[in-house]
């Protein structure tokens, strides 16, 4: 999940990218309170065709705290650990510093 935009347009957007960012956490929020039904039915049919909706309704609660984070706010850790995962997929060359993509400032954080 996030926001992204052309660092040309950074300055422009930046108030788009605020609303966006409040969006998701609002969005977020609304996800701890739902029940595997109303989870389910938010998911596009194409994804739940043939399966037992109660059964991944109930998958999707119980797992709900790793599948959705509580904040907006980047962790960057996890973006160091993204990082390194595409450095030895070979998608990105070793040693690429990606941390001047991530703009802190958008969530607040």
């Amino acid at each position: 999940m996030g926001v992204s935009v052309r660092a040309d347009e950074i300055e422009r957007r930046r108030p788009e990218m605020v609303a966006l960012t409040k969006a998701l956490a609002e969005a977020l929020r609304a996800l701890r309170g739902m029940s595997g039904e109303q989870l389910v039915a938010a998911l596009p049919k194409e994804m739940t065709t043939g399966l037992d909706l109660a059964d991944l309704g109930d998958i999707l609660v119980h797992h709900r705290d790793a599948l959705y984070p509580e904040t907006v706010e980047i962790d960057l850790d996890a973006a160091k650990r993204v990082e390194r995962a595409l450095e030895v997929g070979g998608l990105i060359k070793l040693g690429t510093d990606i941390s001047g993509l991530h703009d802190t400032t958008i969530a607040g954080g």
